[in-house]
Parts: structure tokens; C-alpha cells; sequence
């Protein structure tokens, strides 16, 4: 049984875009004190019956890891990530994947070769979203990569020694990549 130290008495949506809204909540303990008068959740507008916002996909073609070469805005840097993104309104999250995979990387899959490898919340504390994660197994390249990827701007072949180097070097940083990746290293 899960115990709930405070409640919610007010919540105020103080920033929407298309993908997201952000609130401020107000939340009260047992004797109705204020706790924390602005806790801000960041909340993905899109989500599964299940509560799935986005999903992750580590594909592999051959033996090789696919990762993407992306400018994160907001710590000023780039990285290599696995392929995610949003599962939009009316998708599976396994649709959601095979549509990233082959908008962001050129790679296409076959359903039956996606592997549900779990699901991880990025940052419980701030954002209200969860994320599917799967393997993608005997990937193929067919070329077709979206040119309207914000900051993406390469995409390439590792292998699982060479993806290991870049967790090691800090080039890949992402929270999403890196327990996508070590979920898979664990299940594999």
C-alpha cells in the first residue's frame, strides 16, 4: 500500500505547448499546511491508457548499436542517443517506436523483431512521464531519415564495445539511452 505524505489542493497550468504542459502544485500535508506552494510538473500531453508518453529503441543492425548525434538545447551540448520520441495520440508504443526508428535513424524493423526490454520514469521528480523501452532486433537501412529531427545531425554504427567507450567517455549522457541500453545489456 502506498502512502501519500501530502495532497494536491491546487494546481495551476502556468505554460502549455503543443507536447507539454507545466504546472504549478500546490500541495498541503495531513493538517492541511502548505508543504510546497509551486511544485512544478512538466507533463507530455500524449499518453497510452497505460500512462506511456514516449518510447526508446535500441536498435541493432547486425551487430551494431544505431545511435543519433543530437544538440540538446537546454545543457548546451551534443550527444549520442538511441532513437526515442513521443507515441502520438491513437499509437501503440511498439508503432511509436518503428515510426522513430525510421524518422530518426533510416532503419526499418519488423514488429515481431521489437523486444519490450521495461520502462523507466526519466525524472519522477519534475516530469510526469514514462517511457517504453525496446531492443530492436535485425534492423535494415532503408534511407529515409526525417530532416525535420530538431538537433539531430548523424546518425551511425557502433559496435556494443565502441557504445560502451562512449557511456565511458560521457558521450552519451542521456538518462533515457543509458538504462535503455543497460536494460537490454541485462535482459541480452
Amino acid at each position: 500500500m502506498e502512502i501519500f505524505p501530502y495532497t494536491v489542493r491546487e494546481r495551476r497550468n502556468i505554460f502549455a505547448t503543443r507536447l507539454f504542459s507545466v504546472f504549478a502544485d500546490m500541495l498541503v500535508n495531513e493538517a492541511d499546511e502548505v508543504i510546497a506552494p509551486n511544485y512544478l510538473v512538466v507533463a507530455p500531453k500524449s499518453r497510452t491508457a497505460e500512462g506511456i508518453t514516449g518510447i526508446v529503441v535500441v536498435p541493432f543492425v547486425e551487430d551494431k548499436v544505431g545511435l543519433v548525434r543530437v544538440f540538446r538545447h537546454a545543457v548546451g551540448q551534443s550527444g549520442w542517443e538511441v532513437p526515442r520520441g513521443f507515441v502520438d495520440e491513437g499509437e501503440t508504443p511498439a508503432e511509436a517506436a518503428l515510426r522513430e526508428l525510421e524518422e530518426e535513424a533510416g532503419l526499418s524493423c519488423g514488429i515481431e523483431n521489437l523486444v519490450d526490454i521495461g520502462c523507466v520514469a526519466p525524472d519522477p521528480g519534475i516530469l510526469d512521464a514514462r517511457i517504453q523501452c525496446f531492443a530492436a532486433n535485425n534492423c535494415s537501412l532503408s534511407g529515409k531519415v526525417s530532416e525535420n529531427e530538431f538537433g539531430h545531425y548523424d546518425f551511425r554504427l557502433f559496435t556494443l564495445q565502441e557504445t560502451k567507450q562512449l557511456i565511458q567517455n560521457g558521450e552519451i549522457q542521456d538518462s533515457v539511452s543509458l538504462a535503455a541500453y543497460c536494460c537490454n545489456q541485462m535482459k541480452g
